[in-house]
């Protein structure tokens, strides 16, 4: 992937995307979590959904981004390929 995208004024690089059905999500692997950028057009209610089927949570969190109108996720403690099924079917 190689892009660089920035949250809550860090920049990262971006390590693989996929498609949620409202678009394009981003995910970048940091030391030990796992963030990623969904469409804001997701409903808060489809993100919570689909995240307490798969994680406890302690596990994850989210907030809503204005600048990037965009939903940032962040995922501790599980593997990489769990979360991105998860992202797949939002």
């Amino acid at each position: 992937m190689g892009d660089e995208i920035k949250i809550s004024g860090d920049t990262f690089t971006v390590d693989t995307t996929g498609q949620t059905t409202q678009g394009l999500w981003e995910l970048v692997v940091s030391e030990n979590q796992f963030i990623a950028l969904v469409p804001q057009s997701l409903s808060e209610n489809r993100i919570t959904e689909v995240m307490n089927d798969e994680y406890k949570d302690y596990e994850w969190g989210y907030y809503l981004s204005r600048i990037d109108k965009k939903y940032c996720i962040v995922v501790r403690g599980r593997s990489q390929a769990e979360f991105e099924a998860a992202l797949n079917i939002m």
